[in-house]
C-alpha cells in the first residue's frame, strides 16, 4: 500500500464489505457512496473526517502488484487450521486485507470440494461473498471483467 495515500474525488476506498467512491471532499471531510449500485444499500452515503479515514478501517484498493502477489500466495496457500466459524470469518474479514484472508479462502475452497465434509450454506455464502468482493475490487484495479477475475481466483484456489 501507498504509505501516504492521497484522496481525491473519484478515488475508490474499501472497507471489509463495500467498495466506495469518494464523491466530495470538503472542509477536511470525505464524503463517499457505494461504488457498486447493485450491491447492498446502494443509496447510502457517508462521510468521515479526512484525518480518521485510514485509522477507521478504510483502505485504498489493492495495487496491481498486490493483486499479482495475492494470486501467487493463494496458489501456494495451505488451508487454515482454525475451525471455520462465524467469529473466525468475521475477524479475518475485519482485517480488510485480501492477503490475510487467503488461509480462510483456501480452507473454504477445500471444504467445499471435499465430499466427506459437510459444507454448510453459511460457509458457501461466506466463500461466495469473499470471491465476489475480491472480483469487484480486482476488476476495478485491473480493468478486467469480474468473470475473468473469478476464473483466475478459482484457478489459484485449485492449485495444490
Amino acid at each position: 500500500m501507498n504509505s501516504t495515500p492521497t484522496f481525491d474525488v473519484g478515488t475508490y476506498i474499501i472497507d471489509s464489505d463495500t467498495i466506495y467512491i469518494i464523491t466530495k471532499i470538503e472542509q477536511d471531510r470525505v464524503y463517499y457512496s457505494p461504488a457498486d449500485v447493485t450491491g447492498h444499500h446502494p443509496s447510502v452515503t457517508g462521510s468521515i473526517p479526512t484525518a480518521n479515514l485510514m485509522s477507521s478501517g478504510f483502505r485504498l484498493l489493492s495495487t496491481k502488484s498486490e493483486i499479482k502477489q495475492f494470486y501467487t500466495d493463494l496458489a501456494k496457500a495451505k488451508p487454515s487450521l482454525e475451525i471455520i466459524d462465524s467469529k473466525f470469518y468475521k475477524d479475518l474479514r475485519g482485517l480488510n486485507s485480501p492477503l490475510q484472508i487467503i488461509p480462510l479462502l483456501k480452507q473454504l475452497w477445500i471444504s467445499k470440494n471435499n465430499t466427506e465434509v459437510f459444507f454448510s450454506g453459511n460457509n458457501r455464502d461466506n466463500l461466495e461473498n469473499i470471491i465476489n468482493h475480491l472480483c469487484l475490487e480486482f476488476s476495478l484495479v485491473t480493468k478486467q471483467s469480474p468473470d475473468t477475475i473469478r476464473k483466475k481466483i478459482i484457478a489459484s484456489l485449485s492449485q495444490k
